[in-house]
């Protein structure tokens, strides 16, 4: 018989599913972690570490531990972590797939919409099966120099930590899609680029020379229409490069869903 869960600090696992649901732009996928992940994290055995009770818990766990039963607090294990990656990543393609169109967009949908009841066990299976496929496209990547991707930008921004903003020509945007695995690796944006409708940039991560977040605007204009990261997550680790890039721009204050998202806005 499997040892009765006896979580001290259920809460944990919540907050762990909460912060890996804030990288994810879209409702649906945040409530499937929020919901669905954290209660499968507060189940799992290998996230849940035998304890003895402390000054301040409450008063059921000294009396769970006087009748002789098991108490735990939860610590993330190294299994868990990949899965909430591998859920994360997974999640973060379908919506690209809305973005792209088609038949993509419609099996990407009927995904989003079914999440609710969908277990996280069937969500990791569909997840896997998806990476598997991932890794056989990856072959099709042009070839990374040690420096990155060779790009010709036309203009460069240097800010904190080394990191430097590109403003990307078309012939450029397929290496920020491939570094990003993003739908720009299959030419979104290329003619809204070509007649100046919008523009893109890429930050360059000064150790691996990877592009590590996006940013458009509107044509030659400074204003902000979107930031995005590694496979359209909202970048959070890229929040400090991001506001300094904005002040360089001096963009104006822009009422944009990944700024309020970043905590970007207002400012």
């Amino acid at each position: 018989m499997k040892n009765k869960i006896n979580l001290i600090d259920p809460g944990r696992a919540a907050e762990t599913a909460k912060q890996a649901a804030g990288k994810i732009p879209d409702g649906s996928a945040q409530l499937f972690f929020t919901k669905n992940v954290a209660r499968w994290l507060r189940r799992r055995h290998d996230c849940l570490c035998e304890t003895r009770p402390l000054c301040g818990d409450p008063d059921w766990v000294f009396q769970a531990q006087h009748r002789g039963h098991m108490v735990q607090r939860f610590a993330l294990s190294p299994g868990a972590l990949h899965d909430l990656n591998l859920l994360g990543d997974w999640l973060l393609a379908v919506l690209d797939n809305i973005a792209c169109g088609g038949q993509a967009c419609i099996e990407a949908k009927r995904t989003l919409n079914g999440l609710h009841a969908m277990s996280v066990d069937d969500a990791l299976k569909k997840a896997t099966a998806w990476h598997h496929a991932e890794l056989s496209h990856q072959d099709d990547a042009p070839p990374r120099g040690p420096n990155g991707y060779q790009t010709t930008p036309l203009y460069k921004v240097l800010v904190s930590g080394g990191y430097v903003w590109e403003k990307l020509p078309v012939s450029d945007l397929v290496f920020l899609g491939h570094d990003l695995q993003n739908c720009m690796r299959t030419g979104k944006y290329q003619r809204d680029v070509t007649f100046r409708i919008m523009s893109v940039w890429g930050l360059r991560d000064p150790g691996s020379q990877r592009f590590v977040v996006a940013l458009t605007t509107p044509g030659q204009s400074h204003s902000i229409m979107g930031v995005r990261g590694f496979r359209n997550a909202y970048p959070m680790d890229y929040k400090r490069q991001i506001r300094d890039f904005i002040q360089v721009l001096r963009s104006p204050s822009c009422d944009t869903p990944d700024l309020h998202a970043l905590g970007l806005y207002p400012r």
